[in-house]
């Protein structure tokens, strides 16, 4: 193709990437992500970076002001990617300083491969990242935390008052791949208990007509619960 297309290699790619090896379903969730992908696509999944501020020692300080550089755009992307280089470094890749001259080891090298990336230490890491970031919020500096907005989250996904559906549309966009029976029955079971499926649609539809604080906080702590619980899937390392 390159000889006939002039060596062109616009050309080449196209039939490259057009081959039928790079829509192979065997091949989906089949490489574990490196920090920089389970790190970075958990930032823009939920867009962090304009998350809510909070600062835990002022907590119910009607007054209380958000002090200018965790406001301010430009000074809070200091703190806020300084908080999770540490992270990337707490699973082994620390920016700037590879283990060798020849950098971090390639996916496709023997022995380890991908597997690089998971061990004891490094799947703790991650777990404690995943619920800060979904639960509790991300440290990024002393008392200050931010923190997902998440019935915003929620709202973005179309079937967010049918917990199956929505279950399906998490997956397909968090997972890439469908949602073991067992594992989908042990997440409803976390997020409403013995109740029914219309239970959950009661809590959203409440919430959507009537915002009370009491109706934000019972909704999202039932987020909280969902997400903390999708982001202990095995399948959530793997893409």
């Amino acid at each position: 193709v390159m000889k006939e297309k002039n060596f062109s290699l616009t050309e080449t790619l196209k039939v490259l990437l057009s081959s039928e090896h790079f829509f192979d379903t065997t091949l989906y969730n089949s490489m574990i992500k490196s920090p920089l992908e389970f790190v970075f696509g958990m930032i823009k999944e939920f867009d962090l970076f304009n998350g809510n501020i909070i600062d835990n020692s002022e907590a119910g300080n009607p007054d209380y002001v958000i002090p200018e550089q965790f406001s301010d755009p430009l000074p809070r992307s200091f703190y806020f990617f300084r908080s999770f280089l540490w992270s990337l470094s707490n699973q082994g890749l620390g920016i700037g300083e590879p283990p060798n001259v020849s950098g971090w080891p390639a996916y496709y090298q023997q022995p380890v491969y991908d597997l690089f990336w998971i061990n004891s230490m490094s799947i703790k890491n991650k777990a404690e990242l995943s619920n800060s970031c979904t639960h509790w919020g991300k440290w990024i500096s002393t008392n200050i935390f931010i923190v997902l907005d998440h019935i915003a989250y929620l709202l973005s996904y179309e079937n967010h008052t049918d917990l199956n559906a929505l279950l399906d549309e998490m997956t397909d966009r968090l997972l890439g791949s469908p949602l073991p029976e067992q594992a989908r029955e042990r997440l409803i079971r976390s997020v409403i208990g013995s109740l029914s499926l219309s239970y959950w649609t009661e809590l959203v539809d409440d919430f959507k007509t009537n915002p009370t604080a009491e109706n934000r906080d019972n909704l999202t702590g039932r987020i909280k619960t969902l997400l903390k619980q999708l982001f202990q899937l095995g399948e959530i390392h793997l893409f």
